[in-house]
């Protein structure tokens, strides 16, 4: 006796088997993750090494290529790739299928730690990134003004914007894009260098040796300590332009006597425009395992909050919003469903002629959808 036969003699089991798999569809399908792509994580890894003030040259000699040395030995590696660029070398790994990206990723800070001493003094710490396939912005947000510079639109973004963003549930991250951030920059001036016999390097190490703020002790009395801190940070315009370079027979050589410092915010390397109009681009990453409908939805939600709160004459847009495909996919396949289902009764009526005959197909199908969820669940299906 099969299953068809059972299902026939006992139709009261057969009703408490469809009605579990439609409860375990029910209870699955709100579980299951909404993705425009399915989660693959390929194996790579990238390890990016700043080195300021160094030429491509530079960066190959001293950087690249002794990390390149280091890792090329590494369990599971396939491809080894590398770019030297202005004070930046990019080392990208791809490791096997087969190899975990966490094992990998240990055994690539274990290479850079051992060969981390014969890099150059002034070089930063590589920072090793995992492949993330959620690691992009899935929806931008567009700040612009006719009063306002992109630079300062910039600024306020990351004063007030950003940290309002993060806390949306489901959002990991917040990148800002366009206007630069606010540095300051030292102008010197050749001549008057040459006059003075001051190098750069000169003023490098003044910054270095007069920039500073740590900690001094403590100062122990009767009744109580106090921690001592030296204070002698760099702060503003005037503070740099004060800087003492050296001194020479007496007189004190300044920062403003070879140059002039500025606090700016410049940036030359990218630039945002939104509907013909210098902008400023918000990406909002999401959390790997989030739902981006509803952080679509809270984030329209909470758009009208932070329009009123903009000074004026900044304004806020959607620029680019990828889950609408996602949505749109969705919905998709609802009329899909409906029409195959319809399709399905008409045909039954046409031939069969029967009303009896399409009750079956009416309650299998969304049987047969819904448990469908079950499965998709239980195998890792977005």
């Amino acid at each position: 006796m099969n299953l068809t036969d059972i299902c026939i003699r006992r139709p009261v089991l057969s009703t408490v088997m469809s009605l579990v798999i439609i409860l375990l569809g029910i209870v699955t399908w709100t579980r299951l993750q909404v993705r425009q792509y399915p989660n693959v994580d390929e194996p790579k890894i990238s390890i990016i090494t700043q080195f300021e003030g160094a030429s491509p040259e530079i960066i190959e000699a001293q950087v690249t290529k002794p990390l390149e040395d280091a890792l090329s030995g590494i369990e599971g590696l396939y491809l080894m790739t590398s770019s030297s660029e202005v004070e930046e070398s990019r080392i990208t790994l791809v490791f096997e299928l087969n190899r975990p990206i966490e094992a990998a990723a240990n055994d690539v800070r274990d290479r850079i730690s051992r060969i981390r001493n014969k890099l150059p003094n002034d070089v930063s710490d590589p920072r090793i990134k995992k492949a993330d396939a959620d690691a992009f912005p899935f929806m931008y947000l567009a700040v612009f003004s006719d009063r306002h510079d992109t630079k300062d639109i910039a600024d306020y973004a990351r004063r007030f914007l950003e940290s309002q963003l993060e806390v949306i549930n489901g959002v990991s991250s917040v990148e800002i894009f366009g206007g630069g951030e606010y540095e300051m920059h030292i102008y010197l001036d050749p001549v008057k260098m040459a006059s003075y016999q001051v190098t750069a390097e000169d003023v490098a190490q003044a910054l270095k040796k007069q920039n500073i703020e740590k900690p001094a002790g403590r100062i122990i009395t009767k009744d109580r300590e106090i921690t001592v801190t030296t204070k002698a940070a760099l702060s503003t315009e005037k503070d740099f332009n004060n800087l003492i370079i050296f001194e020479r027979d007496g007189y004190l050589v300044r920062l403003s006597d070879v140059g002039e410092a500025k606090l700016d915010a410049i940036d030359t390397r990218s630039r945002v425009r939104f509907n013909d109009k210098n902008a400023v681009a918000i990406g909002l990453i999401k959390q790997s395992i989030a739902n981006p409908l509803d952080i679509a939805r809270a984030v329209k939600k909470q758009l009208p909050r932070l329009r009123e709160g903009l000074p004026r004459g900044m304004k806020m847009e959607i620029a680019n919003d990828k889950t609408v495909y996602i949505e749109r996919s969705i919905e998709e396949v609802y009329h899909t469903l409906f029409e195959a289902t319809v399709l399905v009764i008409l045909v039954i009526l046409a031939f069969l002629r029967s009303f009896r005959a399409v009750i079956v197909p009416i309650v299998t199908i969304p049987v047969s959808l819904i448990g469908a969820f079950a499965l998709m669940y239980a195998l890792g299906f977005t």
